[in-house]
């Protein structure tokens, strides 16, 4: 066994007791000593006889350099201390950070370190930004990569190596296809060029239950974009609104996120090639099943599905249905539109498609007869109380 002391910038300065054969690594490990900010590129290590060697323990996790994680001998004192000077590496890179300097490194030693590039990065502009002497002005110096690899380009105390990503490469551009069509699922696309009637073509056409009346399309934003306003109406009981914010409230909570306003009956069954919008990647098409019939929800004699029939009007359902059951409302009839989840009265003028919603409230019943009878009973309570306290004060006047 040997005696080892860990200090510095640990939670506790302590005298360990390792087996002989320990390593600068087993320490670390095994004491739970180091916080975040603890330097681990630059360990001392102090022998005995007071020689001093330093150590870069994040070489030997990176590629297994031992000689960065030394045997430990009887009376070695390892000092580590908080980070004080460091470089940044960014962009594209496997292990983009923030790093501990250390004298005598290079450019090349801090991108391999790092990790070396990703697929796609730039190696000939990597760009090197660095304070002047000043500590004030920054400038940029841009190398190839096979200027760093013949030439020792050294770093400094706050440098930031960039390395860019080669514009536009190996960058998927696909759309998916669900529901409805003859052959669902990944399509690829050309930027700029692929439009909505060229990959429904593609997909092999719509099958005959798919229905374009509801069939959608979805762009995924890469920023989503935020609505101040109705933020701040999510955080109002909707009983404290005005009548514009309700109605703003409510209009908003139906939007679906991302939804591409684009007409499909009119673009493949009445061939209004303005409707045939150009795809970007990520979209996705949607083609649900055709929706054949009417929804009758809420207080009817007999709720459910009815069979789309467009020569027939909203009363023509309602009698369908069984009329109105005995506690609707009558005068509150509503049409709930299937694409877009819109509520509109039911007048004679309004056209019903498939997959619609005919909705009659329920007319809220009446105080129940023991409630009435209390409150009544509480009532000629207090009256009676009120009678016979005149009473007893106009005897008294006498």
């Amino acid at each position: 066994m040997i005696k080892i002391s860990l200090v510095g910038s640990v939670s506790k300065p302590s005298v360990f007791v390792l087996s002989a054969n320990s390593r600068l690594m087993d320490l670390v490990t095994g004491s739970k000593q180091l916080s975040e900010n603890s330097d681990m590129r630059n360990i001392k290590v102090i022998s005995k006889d007071g020689e001093t060697k330093y150590y870069d323990l994040l070489s030997f996790l990176r590629f297994g350099d031992f000689t960065n994680n030394p045997l430990l001998v009887e009376g070695d004192v390892v000092l580590i201390q908080n980070v004080d000077q460091v470089v940044r590496i960014s962009g594209q890179i496997q292990y983009p950070a923030l790093y501990e300097f250390r004298p005598d490194e290079t450019i090349k030693d801090l991108i391999d370190l790092a990790g070396g590039f990703t697929f796609n990065a730039r190696r000939d502009t990597i760009e090197l930004i660095r304070f002047l002497e000043d500590g004030q002005t920054q400038i940029s110096k841009y190398y190839s990569y096979a200027e760093i690899m013949q030439n020792a380009i050294y770093l400094q105390n706050k440098d930031h190596v960039v390395i860019r990503q080669i514009p536009e490469y190996l960058i998927d551009h696909y759309v998916v296809i669900s529901g409805y069509v003859r052959y669902p699922g990944w399509y690829k696309i050309n930027k700029n060029a692929t439009t909505l009637k060229n990959i429904i073509e593609e997909s092999g056409g719509f099958l005959e239950e798919a229905s374009m009346t509801e069939a959608s399309l979805s762009r995924k934003m890469d920023v989503e974009e935020t609505d101040p306003e109705y933020e701040r109406l999510k955080l109002i009981p909707t009983e404290n609104m005005t009548e514009d914010e309700y109605d703003y409230f409510k209009a908003k909570s139906r939007q679906h996120s991302g939804t591409v306003v684009v007409d499909f009956v009119k673009l493949f069954q009445q061939g209004d090639l303005s409707e045939d919008i150009i795809l970007r990647k990520n979209d996705i098409i949607n083609v649900p099943e055709k929706k054949d019939y009417i929804i009758m929800l809420g207080q009817f004699v007999n709720p459910g599905k009815i069979i789309y029939d467009s020569l027939l009007t909203i009363d023509d359902y309602i009698e369908l249905a069984g009329g109105f059951g005995w506690r609707a409302l009558e005068g509150d009839v509503r049409v709930i539109r299937a694409k877009t989840g819109e509520w509109v009265d039911a007048d004679e003028d309004v056209l019903l498609k498939p997959g619609d919603t005919i909705w009659v409230p329920e007319d809220p019943p009446g105080p129940k007869f023991w409630d009435v009878f209390m409150d009544a009973l509480t009532i000629v309570a207090q009256l009676a109380a009120i009678v016979a306290a005149s009473a007893a004060v106009i005897v008294a006047t006498r």
